[in-house]
């Protein structure tokens, strides 16, 4: 993984009018699932991005803006141009919206945010607004993997979504829904809720919060949070993934290959 973004899915044959995808790793810091997505319909470039240090002990040493900004950099680094529909699983969702409002500050950019894709994306509040949740177990983890979530859930602490910026700041979304709540392990409380699912009856899980109506469509999937990209998933994540895609290209105006 030396590229970063990698490019997932080339698609010579797309249209020329095409919008790349770029997605964002969670929060296990890589963005392994992304590979096993099938085709992206209508063809189209698929980027995948990965947290650069999910391998040191130090993985997640910097603050969400920081990080967008990082990423921002990567994006213009690898040559992207145009139009792009950015998102990511879990923490790369919550990424996404970071770095829109990043952009919402400069017109300098060498891309520009077409919409969002948020794979089971719940809003996120600081720790001490949230009831009591129990604790997942991540000890069946690679040892890197564990120490990234653990890592990436100190960064995120108390830390706010931005939800001001300029005018329309925040692109299109759609929203990629989990319908299964986590099974509590051996020792575990089921009398609490995981953290991801405080939302999960909500269609937009949370998204509301942020007060601004960006959210254009949800669809739901057969799956919990943590196993979305699972071997036996990935063909109704594919579709959902192709789904909203679509969903956004019609919100642009977009058909058959061609904007209208």
């Amino acid at each position: 993984m030396d590229e970063n973004p990698a490019l997932v899915q080339e698609a010579r044959n797309r249209p020329a009018s095409s919008i790349p995808v770029v997605l964002i790793h969670d929060g296990g810091g890589t963005a392994f699932g992304y590979y096993l997505l099938g085709e992206l319909h209508p063809a189209r470039e698929l980027w995948a991005i990965h947290n650069p240090d999910y391998n040191s002990r130090t993985p997640y040493p910097l603050t969400m803006e920081e990080m967008a900004r990082n990423y921002i950099q990567l994006i213009e680094k690898s040559g992207i141009r145009g139009p792009i529909y950015l998102g990511g699983w879990s923490l790369g969702g919550l990424l996404s919206v970071v770095i829109a409002n990043e952009i919402s500050k400069s017109t300098t950019f060498s891309f520009s945010l077409a919409g969002l894709l948020l794979i089971e994306s719940p809003f996120y509040r600081p720790k001490s607004e949230c009831p009591p949740v129990r604790t997942v177990d991540f000890s069946h983890l690679p040892a890197h993997i564990k120490n990234c979530l653990s890592s990436c859930m100190v960064m995120l602490g108390e830390w706010s979504m931005p939800t001001t910026g300029p005018e329309g700041w925040l692109p299109p979304a759609v929203l990629i829904r989990s319908t299964e709540r986590m099974v509590a392990g051996p020792g575990e409380s089921s009398e609490l809720p995981a953290r991801v699912d405080l939302c999960r009856d909500d269609k937009i899980l949370g998204w509301g919060l942020i007060g601004q109506d960006f959210i254009i469509g949800t669809l739901d999937v057969e799956s919990n949070h943590y196993n979305i990209f699972a071997i036996d998933k990935i063909e109704e994540v594919t579709w959902a993934i192709n789904r909203a895609l679509q969903m956004l290209d019609t919100s642009r105006g977009y058909r058959d290959g061609v904007f209208c």
